[in-house]
């Protein structure tokens, strides 16, 4: 009949001007009408087909909405389009960038990029995907990588091309070429009229989590060549922001160059998350619980929770359809549902890694308010560099991720972790518990981390690192912090170049007070004498510092000095009325000085001489000089005669100690043994007494004498009247000897 209305209405009434005939003028008359007839035929069948199709899907939607209008922790699926809200302005772009035209094949791939937990999968399966299949559009399933993306892709195509997975995912490991030729070969399969096709990757990220680099290079670069040899091809990735960096790092041709970045759900559309699904599956809420809900959700990061509690509520009140604030009490509200999943994921974890590590990897994120308005016991959240985190925190981070407790983002270019409800650390008992019995540790870490963030922006300039108590204090407790895996690289960075600094600062100090102290005791001023103090109770000086500092101390104290500065004395004596100093220097010489007046009084020998030690008789005109060879000479201070006292060489005197009332001399040699000499007037040569070892020591009228080995005296001699010793029995283990 179309046919005959076409013919006749394109059918010229006359050919040459003659009349048509008959079959042609009644064909022109009727064809206009019919055509009428037929359009609106044609358009009424198409209505009625489209609003069957239509009301089939609001059936299955409704039927979805009040069966679960809430998923729960899960992502929404494509059947759970009509109880999905909140993302409609997101939504509209990503569908917007697969629409229109692409003037590079890079512009095809569209990558969603968001932190954990912020709804990419949900905003792909239940958001975009319902909108393009509309638009005779083909899509396979989604894939998710895992350790094998061109597995996970094959097992995706195989039922429409007809094969097995493995032959499909042998061809798409074969080359570029033969990855595009098998997602062309896809299209085809699905039907002579099918369109563009959307290739849907969820979970990117596992090609950085779970697959080696080079597979993730290569997956890449084959979806980019097909993208260019295909122009109906489209590719929508959902990935974790913290792994932006990585994918780009492995991509070449420019295809996470323009992303769609999913931010945190704002505090405005959480009443829609809330109620309209709701208001779909015919369930109500009591005046003010909505509110009161979105309330105490805080923030977008906790989506995830928010939805797991309203899944439990509906369940709960799904008999009444009407969830009032006891109902909401009875669950512990959204907290409480944070802590039922805290208690699931530690009760995951407890075999692998253990409640401690667990609660020791979970106080990373429990920081200080440092007298802010946090918690009742101080505790805040925070966030923490996912750099910082090592193998076992790594493990029990990525199950508290899962289990939405935990957010994985990536802020200012670094991947990082932060907790989705405060509850977690406010409410959850064993991380409560674990805080308040680290409060102090908590509040000296939180002072560190703060000084840290503030020498970080402030380009890490000197006069920003800590000093004085701060860094005494951060050095005793930097180590209690590695114990207990809370001490992070940045903050042992930060007080190494804190220590550094000091070190330097004391060194140049320590190097300038030395120098003043070296002017100060060639000049004798009285007034650097408070440097020097300083310097010796404050710094830690190497020794040539030290005597410097000690010099100049001395020197304000001294009245005069005796001989030639830098000439090293190596005995020196005072006389027995206390007039008179001798002393013995290094260059061989013994000399005698005014103790009053320091003025030279008699010079003892010449330099170059062998004089090594300096001893006074009870008399104090006579001084006996010791040498170097072994020799004792007995001087007369007044006229400068000296007395021999003994002509062999028994060694270096090491001590010569009088009896009491000076008419003997326990002379002991360096090397060992003991001599007794007579009286000094006389002239009378030492006898020896013993070989052994010993050390001689004057104690009131006794004559101590103790063996060398031992390191306290032994032995003590009774003086006799007539001063000679008597001493115990000897013994091999105990050698002694008696005057």
């Amino acid at each position: 009949m179309a046919v005959v209305a076409l013919l006749g209405l394109i059918t010229p009434g006359t050919l040459d001007g003659n009349a048509a005939p008959f079959p042609l003028n009644v064909l022109e008359q009727i064809a206009f009408n019919t055509l009428v007839v037929l359009l609106f035929v044609l358009v009424l069948m198409h209505f009625v087909a489209h609003g069957g199709r239509r009301r089939a899907r609001r059936g299955a939607r409704e039927d979805t909405a009040g069966d679960r209008p809430y998923p729960g922790l899960d992502a929404f699926q494509e059947n759970e389009a009509a109880v999905y809200f909140g993302r409609e302005e997101e939504t509209a772009q990503v569908v917007h960038r697969l629409l229109r035209p692409a003037a590079e094949p890079a512009e095809r791939f569209v990558a969603v990029v968001g932190a954990s937990g912020s709804g990419k999968s949900s905003l792909i399966r239940a958001g975009v995907l319902p909108r393009v299949r509309a638009g005779r559009w083909t899509v396979p399933p989604p894939v998710v990588p895992g350790d094998d993306p061109f597995a996970a892709l094959a097992s995706s195509l195989a039922p429409a091309l007809g094969e097995a997975p493995d032959p499909v995912a042998r061809r798409l490991r074969g080359g570029a070429e033969e990855f595009a030729a098998t997602l062309a070969r896809y299209r085809r399969a699905s039907g002579p009229w099918a369109g563009r096709v959307l290739l849907v990757v969820d979970q990117l990220e596992e090609t950085v989590t779970r697959g080696r680099e080079r597979d993730r290079e290569y997956f890449l670069e084959c979806v980019a060549e097909a993208l260019r040899r295909d122009r109906k091809l489209h590719v929508l990735a959902a990935l974790r922001a913290e792994f932006l960096s990585d994918m780009r790092r492995a991509d070449r041709t420019g295809l996470f160059a323009q992303p769609v970045l999913l931010t945190e759900l704002q505090r405005a559309r959480l009443f829609d998350v809330v109620k309209r699904p709701a208001d779909a599956a015919g369930f109500r809420f009591a005046p003010g619980l909505v509110d009161r809900i979105v309330a105490d959700t805080r923030r977008g990061d906790a989506v995830p929770l928010l939805v797991h509690l309203l899944r439990e509520l509906h369940s709960r009140a799904r008999e009444r359809d009407y969830a009032d604030l006891r109902d909401y009490a009875a669950l512990g509200g959204v907290g409480g549902a944070a802590v039922r999943q805290a208690d699931l994921a530690a009760a995951r974890l407890r075999e692998a890694v253990g409640t401690r590590d667990v609660l020791r990897t979970l106080l990373l994120f429990a920081g200080d308010t440092a007298g802010g308005a946090g918690a009742a016991d101080g505790a805040d959240a925070r966030t923490v560099a996912a750099r910082s985190l090592d193998r076992r925190q790594r493990r029990v981070v990525d199950a508290f991720v899962s289990a939405r407790l935990l957010v994985s983002d990536s802020g200012g270019g670094e991947a990082t972790v932060r907790v989705a409800h405060d509850a977690l650390v406010h409410a959850w008992a064993p991380l409560r518990q674990e805080i308040a019995a680290h409060r102090e540790r908590r509040r000296v870490r939180a002072e560190l981390e703060h000084r840290r963030a503030e020498w970080e922006r402030g380009g890490r300039g000197l006069d920003r690192l800590l000093t004085g108590e701060r860094l005494r204090l951060a050095q005793e407790w930097l180590p209690r912090l590695r114990e207990a895996g809370e001490a992070t690289p940045e903050l042992a960075a930060f007080v190494g170049a804190s220590q550094r600094r000091d070190e330097e600062i004391r060194r140049r100090m320590a190097e300038g007070i030395r120098r003043f102290a070296e002017r100060a005791a060639e000049s004798r001023a009285d007034s650097p004498v408070l440097l020097p103090l300083a310097a010796l109770s404050g710094f830690p000086l190497r020794p040539a510092e030290r005597r410097a500092l000690v010099t100049v101390l001395a020197l304000h104290h001294a009245r005069f000095a005796l001989g030639r500065r830098g000439e090293a004395v190596r005995s020196l004596a005072w006389s027995p009325d206390g007039r008179l100093i001798a002393t013995a220097t290094r260059d061989g010489a013994a000399r005698v000085w005014d103790a009053e007046t320091g003025a030279l009084k008699r010079a003892l020998g010449e330099e170059g001489g062998a004089a090594s030690r300096v001893l006074w008789t009870p008399d104090p005109a006579r001084l006996i000089v010791a040498s170097q060879d072994g020799a004792l000479r007995l001087w007369n201070v007044e006229t400068g005669e000296p007395t021999p006292l003994r002509a062999e060489a028994a060694g270096v005197v090491h001590r010569a100690p009088w009896t009491p009332r000076g008419d003997r001399l326990a002379e002991v040699p360096r090397r060992r043994g003991l001599h007794l000499g007579g009286p000094p007037a006389a002239g009378r040569l030492p006898t020896r007494l013993r070989d052994t070892p010993t050390t001689p020591e004057e104690w009131r009228n006794r004559l101590m004498v103790r063996g060398a080995q031992h390191r306290r005296p032994r032995h003590p001699a009774a003086t006799t009247p007539h001063h000679r010793a008597a001493a115990p029995p000897s013994s091999p283990e105990r050698p002694r000897a008696a005057v």
